[in-house]
């Protein structure tokens, strides 16, 4: 039971860093910087893809084919 309580504060403040980040990008939109912002979530997105397919890559390499 005393876990539960620093655990929750934990999550609640995650949850509140998380609004503020769409909260932030939401007044960068309203001041005109939506195109911006959609390059940038395009190349976080490419970025991901390609580093997930490089560890899936590594991460099969020493796996027997069947």
């Amino acid at each position: 039971m005393t876990a539960l309580i620093p655990a929750l504060v934990i999550l609640t403040g995650f949850v509140l860093v998380g609004m503020g980040w769409w909260a932030f990008g939401q007044w960068l939109r309203s001041r005109g910087h939506g195109q911006k912002l959609d390059q940038l979530g395009a190349g976080v997105v490419g970025a991901k893809t390609a580093i997930s397919r490089f560890a899936c890559r590594i991460l099969s390499a020493g796996r027997p084919k069947n």
